[in-house]
């Protein structure tokens, strides 16, 4: 059994051959106007940056939004303008959480090669991958929202522009089109990204395309990001950790906790960012490469009742104690579940206090907008929701009327605790997740040992291939 677990551990430290023919293909973008944040735009405009940076600039394929095409596709927060201050009232009162300051513009990623809506982009993608060469190395980068299908998480999908979705099938049914000995690497930061791990079709892998990727959550979990912060020094997403450890710097040019270039080859791998993601990124994420998912998906029922026994000679035993020392935590797993059970308390406490913030801010809303109704019943208040500009002397009028009312005063004081509440929360989740982090890995460590085991030659092989194919990525 020590003979197999090295021949798998000594494929993350063994030198490593990158392919020379890469392609990159970066899709980002919200699903509509209101969803569609500029930390996506961000992102992907970090992203562009870093293949011109490598050498690049003629590998790749940016689809955005809106892509070309006339028209705003991007919502991100201005308070400078002042026909925004001057609707600031009126904004509040039509908002999800009284939030103010809310613009819209186009994108300003200077060329797209199309946009996002599912008809057009499945042509693109189908003309792009038809025309690769034999040997392709295929690096597909989405930014952007995820979909849960709660009565099927094998497909879930990415959410595309025009509200159009892309489910796991389909993406897989549109892969297919690359030549037969071409390399499939997927990076997938977005909500419940871990149902696209169907991807590499587990059972059959060894007769398929070399496919492997890794995804920031779960399939059941919602994701960091995409919000309408615009400080990245606030950005904890999978992307911005991803690829900041293999540029080996963070995306403000600053030098990373560590060197992630765990074997010294002078080239970080994709499997070796996202290990470093793990050990480093504080955020709610508990991301996942394919081979970690397949062996957590491999342990069989009979073996879930076994008692979980330490296996220090792993590497997921390493991650688990650098994710620990890193975050002042503890292995041992008293201590570990005393923490849990106190954070997951505050957690859920703090959950429910921004709920009730939320719910008074609802209730302030509606109670302003039924006044609105009876004073100015010629109005037509459902314009200014939607198009304020439309009718903007009328809105002025309207602005200025809320801001006289008590109740006005009261949906902002609201407002900022839900902020207050919102932000205290995600701190909170973060600390929680650090610790379920090092469970998660001090787990795979025993799965792992039970894998080895019990697990078949065609299973070992699968894993093997999984590995290799993760480690022998990057840009």
């Amino acid at each position: 059994m020590k003979t197999k677990l090295i021949i798998i551990i000594g494929i993350l430290y063994s030198a490593t051959s990158f392919s020379q023919n890469q392609n990159f293909w970066l899709i980002g973008g919200g699903n509509k106007l209101t969803n569609s944040q500029e930390q996506i735009e961000k992102n992907v405009i970090w992203l562009e940056q870093i293949l011109h940076n490598k050498g690049y600039q003629n590998d790749y394929r940016l689809y955005y939004g809106i892509g070309e095409e006339p028209g705003d596709d991007t919502q991100y927060i201005d308070t400078s303008r002042p026909e925004t201050n001057n609707l600031s009232a009126l904004q509040m009162l039509y908002s999800k959480n009284a939030q103010t300051g809310i613009s819209y513009r186009r994108h300003s990623i200077i060329k797209t090669d199309g946009g996002t809506e599912k008809t057009a982009l499945l042509r693109s993608l189908a003309k792009d991958f038809e025309s690769l060469p034999n040997d392709s190395d295929i690096t597909l980068i989405y930014n952007g929202h995820g979909g849960h299908r709660y009565d099927n998480e094998k497909e879930n999908y990415l959410k595309l522009w025009n509200d159009t979705k892309l489910s796991v099938s389909e993406l897989s049914n549109i892969l297919a089109k690359t030549p037969d000995n071409s390399t499939i690497r997927f990076i997938l930061p977005q909500c419940y990204s871990g149902g696209f791990y169907n991807l590499i079709k587990p059972g059959i892998i060894a007769k398929n395309k070399k496919i492997c990727g890794f995804m920031s959550v779960s399939e059941t979990k919602e994701a960091e990001g995409c919000t309408l912060e615009t400080n990245s020094e606030e950005f904890r997403d999978y992307t911005t950790y991803f690829f900041a450890a293999l540029v080996n710097k963070d995306r403000n040019g600053e030098n990373l906790i560590s060197n992630p270039d765990l074997n010294s080859d002078n080239k970080v791998s994709y499997r070796e960012a996202h290990i470093y993601t793990l050990k480093y990124a504080i955020s709610k994420d508990i991301s996942r490469s394919t081979s970690e998912a397949y062996l957590e998906k491999w342990l069989p029922w009979y073996l879930r009742w076994s008692a979980i026994v330490e296996n220090t000679d792993s590497y997921y035993w390493t991650i688990a104690k650098e994710i620990a020392l890193h975050n002042s935590l503890k292995t041992d797993t008293k201590d570990l579940n005393s923490k849990y059970s106190k954070l997951r308390a505050s957690v859920n406490e703090q959950r429910y206090q921004t709920y009730r913030i939320e719910k008074k801010i609802s209730q302030k809303q509606k109670e302003i907008i039924r006044n609105l109704k009876d004073m100015f019943p010629l109005i037509n208040l459902t314009l200014l929701k939607k198009d304020p500009k439309k009718d903007i002397e009328n809105a002025l009028k309207i602005n200025t009327y809320i801001t006289s009312l008590p109740g006005y005063k009261q949906l902002s004081t609201y407002s900022e605790e839900y902020k207050q509440s919102r932000k205290y929360l995600i701190k909170q989740e973060r600390s929680l997740a650090q610790i379920n982090k090092v469970h998660r890995f001090k787990k795979l460590s025993w799965i792992e040992k039970m894998f080895l085991r019990y697990a078949s030659s065609s299973e070992i092989a699968e894993y093997q291939s999984l590995l290799k194919c993760e480690n022998s990525g990057s840009m």
